[in-house]
């Protein structure tokens, strides 16, 4: 299963591709082989390998884990420091949409519910769960928050379609993966 993994990340061609990759690696209890994948890949000379490392860590539910992956190339040029900089946005991004998403089933008002709705809706992604905080006033808008989650994890993977590793998406012969 592991290679299989393995295979399905290094083959994805795109942003989008590898987020979703990662995404259900995790969530199928993948965590440690993502953690350890990261750090192999991190630790290679090769600036290829720590792109993927530094994306693979940006678009992880364990993000906040392996930040140090990420600013180790923070500073780099090339491929690797491309990589850093686009994984550290998604970091945060997903940063901002938990504390937002918190906010807004905390909300004491349907007004700041709404208002922490729509700016959640500007950073987040998959890694946002599609449920309600247990004990929440404002759990019959689930259907609505479902509905906005839906349409920004469609705009994100938008845009990642069109980026590869923090680049812009080389033609998919360029990007094909054998073993």
């Amino acid at each position: 299963m592991i290679a299989l993994w393995r295979q399905r990340l290094l083959s994805s061609g795109n942003d989008a591709k590898l987020a979703r990759e990662i995404l259900a690696a995790e969530r199928f209890g993948a965590s440690a082989f993502i953690t350890e994948l990261v750090h192999e890949m991190a630790s290679s000379q090769d600036s290829l390998n720590q792109a993927y490392a530094i994306a693979i860590s940006g678009y992880s539910h364990q993000s906040a884990d392996l930040i140090a992956i990420i600013e180790n190339h923070a500073d780099d040029k090339g491929i690797s420091g491309d990589a850093a900089k686009h994984a550290l946005a998604s970091h945060e991004a997903a940063q901002w949409a938990e504390y937002w998403i918190n906010m807004m089933w905390d909300a004491p008002t349907s007004e700041e519910f709404w208002r922490c709705l729509m700016i959640a809706k500007t950073c987040m992604d998959a890694r946002v769960l599609d449920q309600p905080n247990p004990n929440t006033q404002w759990e019959h808008y689930a259907p609505i928050f479902s509905n906005v989650r839906k349409a920004a994890i469609k705009e994100q993977n938008k845009q990642r379609e069109k980026r590869f590793l923090g680049r812009e998406r080389p033609a998919e012969i360029f990007v094909a993966y054998t073993t």
